[in-house]
């Protein structure tokens, strides 16, 4: 009895010492196991963050965690730190990739970095917005490309919000025809189609200015300022000096208009907002009252004659 008492014993203790064995070893990630990066797409605003992580699994199907590395294919994009925390810096798409460093088994994350706009404008066949900074997107249809409504300093077409080039600071935005207007420090400035005259390019272009052009060289200063989405090339703003129209807008700005440029038409009693139509604009005075000027033919106006 003795003898079987301590044969017990002892393998009592081998079935725990090989328990424990079990316990202290840590299980490997095989070659045959699955990765994954999650969320596979992650959506995230400019100038903010998110999260990526990452889950394994074995053959058999049991979870396995272990270190990862992070890593961003387009840094310029959205960086990443080794915890997988993501930062996004500007509008675009990243991939960013996780690797289990003990089965160098790798995924890819898609992280789409999306514009955050304070106002937003369209045109014939764009788009352009500002966001808290006063910086100007564009975005729209190829077939304005040509004609810089993009402000790009180029032909390039951007399906997505692109930055217009200057580093100037918009307090307004408007996207027009085939053109661009919008005011920064009260000063309009234009870009795109120049045939018009709504915008004179410093260099010879047979279509339009690729970067934002100065309207004027004596403009008063302005805080409204609105153009023609409509199948013509026409601006006007307003400010405490009243407002002016250029470019040729049919009867919005009909005289003193050739392809090289427009004079601009002057009306001091015009204050408060403007807004721009097919040959025709209207504006408010300080009082609120509207005044309209231009054609007439379908009763736009507000006026009989």
């Amino acid at each position: 009895m003795r003898s079987f008492l301590r044969a017990t014993a002892l393998l009592a203790v081998l079935m725990t010492a090989s328990a424990c064995e079990d316990t202290i070893v840590k299980p490997e990630l095989e070659a045959g196991g699955t990765f994954q990066v999650r969320p596979s797409l992650l959506r995230i605003t400019n100038g903010d963050e998110g999260s990526l992580s990452a889950v394994a699994f074995d053959s058999d199907r049991a979870v396995f965690t272990g270190a990862v590395e992070w890593t961003s294919l387009d840094p310029e994009i959205a960086g990443v730190d080794e915890t997988g925390r993501v930062s996004a810096l500007t509008p675009g798409w990243a991939r960013v990739v996780g690797t289990s460093t003990t089965a160098g088994l790798t995924d890819t994350a898609a992280v789409s970095v999306a514009l955050r706009l304070e106002g937003v404008s369209g045109g014939y066949e764009h788009l352009c917005g500002l966001t808290d900074d006063g910086s100007a997107y564009c975005w729209g249809s190829s077939n304005s490309a040509r004609y810089g409504v993009f402000g790009s300093g180029g032909e390039a077409t951007y399906f997505t919000p692109n930055a217009v080039t200057g580093g100037l600071s918009f307090s307004n935005i408007s996207a027009g025809y085939l053109h661009t207007c919008g005011l920064a420090d009260g000063v309009p400035y234009c870009w795109g189609r120049s045939m018009r005259g709504l915008v004179s390019c410093p260099v010879f272009s047979p279509f339009g200015c690729f970067s934002p052009i100065r309207a004027g060289t004596t403009s008063p200063t302005f805080t409204h300022l609105d153009s023609s989405p409509y199948l013509s090339d026409a601006a006007c703003a307003s400010g405490s000096a009243g407002a002016a129209c250029w470019g040729q807008g049919s009867q919005v700005q009909p005289i003193n208009c050739s392809w090289n440029g427009c004079v601009g038409i002057r009306f001091p009693s015009i204050t408060g907002d403007v807004a721009v139509g097919y040959g025709h604009a209207c504006g408010l005075d300080a009082s609120g009252r509207a005044y309209c000027w231009g054609n007439n033919s379908k009763g736009q106006l507000g006026a009989v004659f």
